[in-house]
């Protein structure tokens, strides 16, 4: 099972963090830019008033969140986001999310690619199963017209499959899941 955020869980339930360094060469050289520049955002970041962010290196690119900062924070952060990423050059591009800004190499366009990316590296009868509320997992759902798609919570409209109502019912489908593979 891999988690596009980062981190990766085997069969037998054992976490690990995902090689970051091998998902950021398959980002090309404006992947190793962006971690090489990496120390530059959270200095820009950290030095506005009232920082309440939580960054995250994603492997491909890297995010910045700020569900439940102050608004002060998000207006302060906005601007320096949007900066960062055009020192970084044209080749790195922001995807905003729910809450979320993701800077990303050019040839990322977010979690469609990753997900198409991931795909080509499995067997062709391999059932992909994404699970997404955010507008980010809209790219994942389209690319997967044979996959198993949810999005979860409110918006009806979606390219996915299905729509389950919030995450509690994303549980009793892992739980279920669970049960049958072991």
């Amino acid at each position: 099972m891999t988690n596009l955020q980062g981190t990766r869980k085997n069969a037998t339930g054992e976490i690990r963090k995902a090689r970051a360094s091998s998902s950021r060469e398959r980002g090309g050289r404006e992947a190793r830019h962006l971690f090489d520049c990496w120390p530059q955002v959270v200095r820009s970041l950290h030095s506005a008033p009232g920082f309440a962010l939580f960054l995250e290196d994603r492997g491909l690119g890297l995010a910045v969140h700020y569900r439940g900062a102050p608004p002060r924070s998000v207006r302060l952060a906005r601007p320096i986001v949007l900066d960062v990423a055009k020192t970084l050059g044209p080749h790195i591009h922001i995807v905003r999310g729910d809450k979320v800004w993701e800077i990303l190499p050019h040839q990322i366009d977010g979690k469609g690619s990753a997900i198409r990316a991931l795909l080509s590296q499995k067997p062709p009868s391999t059932l992909p199963i994404i699970v997404g509320d955010d507008v980010t997992d809209e790219r994942a759902f389209a690319v997967l017209p044979r996959g198993l798609t949810v999005r979860v919570g409110k918006n009806l409209r979606t390219r996915a499959r299905y729509l389950w109502r919030n995450p509690e019912e994303v549980n009793v489908f892992l739980q279920k899941l669970e049960a049958e593979i072991v």
